[in-house]
């Protein structure tokens, strides 16, 4: 996964976070550089992997990158603390206060604080080359108001219940490789 946008980079109230050694594309777009080492491994490779959403910032306080935390906690942000360390990996938004994932930790504390709606969905059915199994998150991202998916969710044994919660918010959504298995490409970012 070394190499994945979602590990590289991450948006705390409006402001994008990039760690030093990112590609200096995403440097140059960065309102902060992090100076901390990501490793290839986990939990070194999880500082980034962080996500606000509305006025909840999500992140296992553990992995996170400390200027993140701190910042989080300056802007007034509710910190969710989750075991998952790849918590942007894990978690697809559908929308302002709804996601997606398959993570028992992420839905488990989001169902607990009670202000973001969660469709959790079974592990698996999504690939990420050299692992057994890959992530909604990393195989999913937003374009302007389009949700975009590297694959074709009905290939998801969930699929339709992906499709109908998407659907009851007026997601708009579109599968790239129609009919092609879910893939975890790292996630993309709007520019």
């Amino acid at each position: 996964m070394a190499g994945h946008i979602d590990l590289m980079t991450a948006f705390l109230c409006g402001k994008q976070y990039a760690a030093r050694q990112s590609p200096e594309l995403l440097q140059k777009r960065a309102d902060n550089i992090i100076d901390e080492n990501l490793g290839t491994k986990y939990p070194q490779d999880v500082p980034l992997s962080a996500e606000q959403i509305g006025d909840r910032f999500l992140c296992n306080r553990r992995t996170v990158a400390e200027i993140l935390l701190q910042d989080a906690e300056k802007s007034g942000l509710k910190i969710i603390d989750v075991a998952q360390g790849y918590v942007s990996c894990s978690l697809c938004r559908a929308g302002e206060n709804a996601v997606i994932t398959d993570d028992p930790s992420i839905a488990d504390a989001l169902e607990r604080d009670g202000k973001i709606q969660v469709l959790k969905i079974e592990k698996g059915d999504i690939l990420l080359p050299g692992y057994g199994y890959g992530f909604i998150g990393g195989a999913s991202g937003w374009i302007g108001d389009t949700l975009y998916f590297f694959g074709d969710i009905q290939t998801h044994r969930d699929g339709e219940k992906i499709r109908e919660f998407l659907e009851r918010r007026g997601i708009h959504y579109e599968c790239l490789l129609p009919s092609r298995k879910l893939i975890d490409i790292g996630s993309i970012i709007n520019g």
